[in-house]
């Protein structure tokens, strides 16, 4: 257990876990190395294992987060779309365990998903999240979260929900003309007064609870802070002008995967160069929030004994699978994800290990980071062993099926044979497969395909080829396929159109 001279022997380290929703490894590093502001990322990367090799357990947010904090894959925990009632209080949950050896815990999440709602932050003692809204319209002055604590429930925004039916409308058209929300976020934001840096954020009001909770902790109570960011999840609607690459003003460009997925609509390479751009924008404005949460952790004296982790849930695709942002196929863009591991006072500061690491190894590391005695049963493995050592064996993901109504199949009309697909991916440091368990062909997995249609994929495997890795997965595909059988919960989907995932 790591501790500080100034808060005493005994004094267990405070733990930080920074979710960056829908961060790709590589536009994270690209913005860590060359953004501006962001003085206090620079010094978090400096003193972090950066693992350049980092898998997410799945391509979109409810999975990926459970894995991270239970310690186990979605097939192991029940984390899955079929299945997709609240995470059973039955599984360890970091939370859980670190309040029960004295932490005061904190959940703010600017995805709603992320909420209690799941059960993803049921175990913290203070959960705040955001409302669905918050992504479409950027107005400080009107944003507020809704959440639960030791005194009772927050009260709800009158704001805070439309109807799923005419949610699914709003969200159709938003993210076809993104420009009315933009417009829209933009007038009402300087009529009421916020900062085009607040208006760039989802959910400014993160780093005033997060104040809040510093101040309101005794120094001698170690804190658990758990935080998610949403800037790198579509819709992008910056507050400045912005250019791509080639010049052309990018600032509000249709974001309609809806469509994509559906066959409607093709982004030409002009439209996959804007929504790079504007999603490298959003990364780099989740990196000056992070710089920001250093800053805090630095002003209240709970830095030096900080166990900080900076991890993506998944990443987000341009057609370099053939897939348009996530929740589609779990090839690199989708699955890559950033880990950074800062441990007290900078141990293994600096290095960038190789090995395979996935979101399931965080709950061990940290636990024992934090001197728990007896950690859960988990799939994942103590980072700091992996630091200098290749990983035994490899990690995995997966993406899921739509769910097997007439309505989604109306609605993608001839895509639907070519989505409704259970992927399951397997990785090592120099090698990765998918396979598609409906057909049982297995892909190569990896980033650099030319933008392809909804359908394509990456090349076949010879079926000689990769035996240890395909026999690798049939553990896998055996457990999903064993929850896949008893059907979709019919509130799944009602939940799941809510949220807008479809």
């Amino acid at each position: 257990m790591y501790s500080t001279k100034a808060q005493g022997p005994l004094r267990p380290p405070d733990v930080a876990m920074v979710v960056l929703d829908t961060a790709r490894e590589d536009a994270v590093d690209r913005a860590s190395l060359a953004g501006a502001s962001i003085d206090g990322v620079r010094q978090l990367r400096r003193e972090s294992a950066v693992f350049r090799r980092a898998i997410a357990p799945s391509t979109w947010t409810y999975p990926s987060h459970a894995s991270l904090l239970t310690g186990l894959y979605p097939w192991e925990n029940h984390a899955l779309l079929t299945e997709m009632a609240p995470l059973p209080a039955e599984y360890p949950h970091v939370a859980r365990i670190l309040a029960g050896r004295g932490y005061r815990t904190v959940a703010l999440s600017a995805n709603p998903v992320v909420s209690s709602w799941t059960g993803l932050t049921t175990p913290f003692s203070i959960s705040r999240w955001s409302q669905w809204w918050h992504l479409f319209l950027r107005i400080p002055a009107w944003v507020h979260p809704t959440g639960a604590d030791d005194s009772g429930p927050l009260p709800a925004s009158p704001r805070m929900a439309l109807p799923s039916d005419l949610f699914t409308l709003a969200k159709r058209v938003l993210l076809r003309y993104p420009r009315f929300a933009g417009v829209t976020s933009a007038i009402a934001g300087r009529a009421t007064g916020g900062s085009v840096e607040q208006r760039e954020s989802v959910d400014p009001w993160i780093e005033e609870e997060l104040r809040a909770v510093l101040r309101g902790t005794p120094s001698d109570t170690p804190l658990f802070s758990f935080v998610n960011l949403m800037e790198a999840h579509e819709p992008y609607l910056p507050a400045r002008r912005i250019r791509d690459e080639g010049g052309r003003e990018v600032r509000w460009v249709r974001q309609d995967r809806e469509a994509f997925l559906a066959g409607k609509w093709t982004p030409s390479p002009s439209d996959l160069r804007a929504l790079r751009t504007v999603y490298d924008d959003g990364v780099e404005i989740a990196l000056r929030r992070l710089s920001g949460i250093v800053g805090l952790l630095q002003e209240h004296g709970r830095w030096q004994n900080t166990v900080f982790v900076l991890v993506g849930d998944h990443g987000q695709e341009f057609c370099e699978d053939g897939g348009l942002f996530h929740g589609t196929y779990p090839g690199d863009a989708q699955v890559h994800v950033p880990l950074w591991v800062r441990f007290p006072d900078g141990a293994f500061g600096g290095s960038q290990p190789s090995s395979a690491v996935s979101l399931v190894d965080v709950l061990p590391t940290v636990l024992r980071a934090c001197g728990v005695p007896s950690i859960p049963p988990s799939s994942g493995l103590d980072l700091t062993t992996l630091v200098d050592h290749r990983r035994p064996g490899p990690v995995f993901s997966h993406s899921e099926q739509l769910p097997d109504d007439e309505g989604f199949r109306m609605q993608y009309g001839s895509q639907w044979i070519g989505l409704n697909r259970f992927w399951v991916a397997a990785r090592t440091e120099e090698r990765a497969i998918v396979l598609d368990t409906h057909r049982d062909i297995a892909f190569r997995a990896g980033p650099g395909r030319s933008p392809v249609g909804p359908a394509g994929r990456p090349e076949r495997l010879a079926t000689d080829e990769e035996p240890a890795l395909r026999t690798s997965l049939r553990p896998v595909e055996a457990a999903i396929g064993q929850m896949l059988s008893r059907g979709t919960l019919a509130s799944t989907e009602e939940r799941l159109r809510s949220w807008g995932y479809f």
